[in-house]
């Protein structure tokens, strides 16, 4: 199992792709044909992780709790705005909904303002999960697909069997880890690591954690 938790969104996005976490995930989680040595991890992401594995990670701003310019590459304009697409490209997940809140209403009109008509937008409460379960890949004769949300009671809902889907590493791991940016192995080097924790599911967006060599966090 690979399980993301939450914070920063646009930071989690920033790291999944300069460190070749990304890749490893379409690795380890993502569909791949049956006789492959592949996608039998499963991936759980929780709230921030949720958007994260998604279609797009847009779906932060909604809201307002994630500040972007956390992510080193955001003010760049290098930050990729799509998830890892693991349940597709247009799927994309609203954690956190709220009717009390009136989220329903929030991302009818979000959704255009960042060009998301035309996804499919699943609105998770804090008591639901959303599940894609796939054996095989896009290609193979007998690969199969399913989803649903899953209710912390236990209930299903909104099962559906949609088309499955194709294989989303176009490279080896090994191949991207050689990769990985500098600037990051040189800041899990260093004396001082800075790690926001502001965002899904946070209230104060400025909030950091500092972690300092020899000192308790604080």
């Amino acid at each position: 199992v690979i399980w993301v938790s939450g914070g920063n969104t646009f930071y989690l996005r920033h790291y999944f792709r300069s460190t070749g976490f990304e890749t490893l995930v379409h690795e380890r989680c993502g569909p791949w044909p049956r006789d492959a040595n592949h996608g039998s991890t499963l991936y759980v992401g929780q709230s921030a992780g949720s958007i994260c594995g998604s279609g797009s990670v847009d779906i932060a701003h909604f809201k307002g709790w994630d500040d972007p310019n956390m992510a080193p590459s955001w003010s760049e304009g290098r930050l990729p705005k799509y998830g890892l697409r693991l349940a597709g490209p247009d799927l994309c997940i609203f954690p956190h909904f709220s009717e009390q809140q009136n989220h329903r209403a929030l991302i009818e009109t979000k959704k255009s303002e960042y060009s998301l008509d035309r996804s499919d937008i699943v609105a998770l409460a804090d008591d639901q999960a959303f599940v894609w379960s796939q054996s095989g890949a896009r290609g193979d004769t007998s690969a199969t697909a399913r989803r649903f949300i899953f209710g912390a009671d236990g209930s299903m809902s909104q099962v559906a069997s949609p088309a499955p889907l194709g294989p989303l590493a176009p490279r080896p791991f090994a191949e991207v880890a050689a990769e990985i940016d500098e600037k990051w192995r040189y800041a899990m080097d260093s004396a001082e690591f800075r790690v926001p924790s502001a965002g899904e599911p946070a209230v104060d967006p400025s909030r950091v954690v500092h972690l300092v060599e020899d000192d308790p966090v604080r």
